[in-house]
């Protein structure tokens, strides 16, 4: 790695708990065959040996911050506020760079000058039902790319992504409020301002699921989803398709919390909550199976409790 003070890419790093894998993920990146980058690491106060390896890789020019824990947006942030590169390159702490993936993205920015941020394609492993097969095949980026595509979960842009600088500066930074869904609101904002975003169809990492990890806990991805569609419901500056996107998501996301709500409350004999919540599900999408489930709430609720424990 270079020791340029001005490096063409800032590779950025929020760690939690990551000691298993923040060092292959290092590895991965300091082995680019583009050379012209720095790596700044936040360990998110993490409670493991996660800081540990990091300062491992200082000698090797890594820059290692550290905080309270925050969330990954606070992370993502911290790291933004030191990095000097024209191009920004955002990392999980728990996925692996191909060897080419540097040199294939800053290309690829560098021949389409009139896109913002552009995403490649990666590789599921590890403890997922996708293990094998890759991100745009399973979630297709359908371009164009539009905020009426991507609020309606249409388009599905990746976190394996390289941003110009300008794009921070048009739209600020991630959303500390965020817990989840941080790179879900980045790509909205990104895309109401004009900026493009477009889809590199190579598989350039592999990208790693695991219990901890935050994709893999749906409820806080989905609460943090709510969140960020929140921002844009009943906003003026929105499109009639935009419109409609935004508030089909939400009430799609808002439905499926609710029948998990259900579902949770039933297994614990809850079943007044259950079904407060089947009812509030009804309301965003009223199907006969959920009606039905709560006919056997009131008549019979430890049968479907039983049932369920059967089925589940």
């Amino acid at each position: 790695m270079q020791s340029s003070p001005s490096p063409v890419v800032s590779v950025l790093i929020p760690a939690y708990n990551a000691q298993p894998y923040i060092g292959d993920t290092l590895e991965s990146v300091l082995d680019q065959s583009f050379r012209s980058f720095e790596i700044i690491v936040v360990d998110d106060g993490s409670t493991d040996g996660t800081r540990a390896i990091a300062e491992n890789y200082r000698g090797r020019g890594v820059v290692i911050l550290s905080q309270s824990n925050a969330g990954p947006a606070a992370a993502r942030n911290r790291a933004l506020s030191h990095a000097r590169g024209k191009f920004i390159a955002l990392l999980d702490s728990d996925d692996i760079w191909e060897r080419d993936f540097l040199q294939t993205m800053v290309q690829f920015l560098d021949r389409h000058p009139d896109v913002s941020i552009a995403f490649c394609d990666s590789r599921f492993f590890g403890e997922t039902r996708f293990a094998g097969k890759t991100f745009q095949e399973v979630y297709p980026p359908c371009p164009p790319i539009t905020l009426a595509k991507v609020a309606g979960c249409v388009s599905h842009v990746c976190l394996d992504a390289i941003l110009r600088r300008e794009v921070f500066d048009r739209v600020g930074a991630f959303d500390e409020a965020l817990r989840a869904a941080e790179d879900f609101d980045l790509w909205l904002r990104a895309l109401h301002a004009g900026c493009r975003i477009e889809p590199v169809p190579r598989v350039l990492v592999r990208y790693r699921r695991h219990a901890a990890s935050v994709s893999a806990q749906g409820t806080l991805a989905d609460l943090a989803a709510l969140q960020v569609l929140g921002k844009w419901r009943g906003r003026a500056a929105l499109d009639a398709e935009e419109h409609d996107a935004v508030e089909r998501t939400w009430r799609q996301t808002r439905f499926k919390l609710d029948v998990k709500h259900a579902v949770d409350h039933i297994h614990n004999g809850e079943f007044s909550l259950a079904r407060a919540a089947l009812q509030r599900a009804c309301a965003y999408r009223p199907k006969w199976r959920y009606r039905a489930a709560r006919l056997a709430l009131a008549i019979a609720p430890e049968i479907l409790r039983r049932t369920l424990r059967r089925i589940g």
